[in-house]
């Protein structure tokens, strides 16, 4: 919102703003609302319109408004670039690829955990907890042009993303080869601040650097050519695909709702879907249906079902008394 809105309608009160002046700002942020001036993409102004559009459901809730000049807004269509992602054989031949390279950790990382290449610029040794094999995702390293800046993660992306026993290995081995390319130019220890993944002088990389670098690898290991953001999708795809909870997946890649999750990845949820559909026809066909106490197939007939069934009995639903707290809070917004 302050990046974006309030610069350019900030000063439009709320009951004169109207669905013109909404479609006017989408207009102007897709020509030239990005920081460095440039053309911002319809995804991005897609997110301010949802925004926009909590906000104003929101006071026409609270009785400020009568009706959202938002909701009738046409809004950009949304990118239509495709999401490419490498398979599990695809992944293994890169990793193995890259393997013994002196930023092997940092794929590796990157495919593991599906972290922005910001948060891979950013990250510090100071968010790595090699003991427990967690990492927190509290900064990024980003770039405003070609100026990089360190800011916080996306709105809701600051998390713990917890490591494989052989990836947190590999940062080990990766911060001890640090420290010998350090001794040998005789520079001082790393220090907790400093990047993990950062040159043979211990400066951090700039993050359109880490994108050139990963297309140099990912050809040499003569697999599909996809852009470093794509690790991040690949992760996503294999882990859904295998059946990883949608919720696991959700906070591993720092995505504000699970719905977010599966909306990204509906091509993986109805491959999902499918394969539920065969496993549910093929649990629930009677004619496979066996007694678990008897282990004998049951017959299709009505009464042979009726004296399968179990009976169940729906819970109820508690509801919480309200603490002097909520009754305060509820008090206050009244007033």
């Amino acid at each position: 919102m302050a990046t974006y809105v309030v610069p350019r309608i900030g000063d439009v009160r709320l009951a004169r703003l109207s669905t013109r002046q909404v479609e006017q700002l989408y207009a102007d942020l897709l020509e030239g609302g990005a920081r460095d001036g440039g053309p911002l993409s319809a995804t991005t102004v897609g997110q301010v319109h949802r925004t926009l559009r909590r906000a104003f459901n929101d006071a026409i809730r609270w009785g400020l408004l009568n009706a959202s000049p938002v909701t009738p807004a046409k809004v950009p269509r949304q990118d239509g670039r495709t999401m490419t992602v490498w398979t599990p054989a695809q992944s293994a031949t890169f990793l193995a690829s890259v393997r013994g390279e002196r930023l092997f950790a940092l794929w590796l990382v990157a495919l593991h955990t599906g972290m922005r290449r910001g948060e891979l610029a950013g990250l510090r040794w100071r968010d790595v907890d090699l003991a427990s094999g967690k990492v927190s995702i509290v900064v990024q390293r980003t770039t405003d042009g070609f100026r990089v800046v360190t800011v916080e993660p996306k709105a809701g992306s600051r998390r713990v993303v917890q490591l494989a026993g052989d990836v947190a290995a590999e940062l080990r081995a990766h911060r001890d080869r640090q420290a010998a390319e350090r001794a040998a130019l005789a520079l001082v220890a790393a220090a907790p601040d400093d990047a993990v993944f950062a040159d043979e002088l211990g400066r951090p990389y700039h993050p359109q650097r880490l994108r050139t670098m990963f297309g140099r690898a990912s050809e040499r290991a003569g697999v599909p050519a996809i852009r470093l953001h794509d690790l991040r999708h690949t992760m996503a795809t294999v882990a859904l695909t295998a059946g990883i909870h949608p919720k696991i997946v959700q906070e591993r890649l720092g995505h504000t709702t699970v719905a977010m999750t599966l909306d990204t990845y509906s091509h993986v949820t109805d491959t999902i879907q499918s394969a539920a559909a065969e496993e549910l026809h093929r649990i629930m066909n009677v004619s496979q249906t066996r007694d678990p106490e008897i282990g004998e197939s049951l017959e299709e007939s009505p009464e042979a079902l009726r004296a399968a069934a179990r009976p169940f009995t729906p819970g109820k639903r508690r509801h919480r008394k309200p603490t002097a707290a909520d009754e305060a809070f509820v008090k206050a917004i009244n007033e």
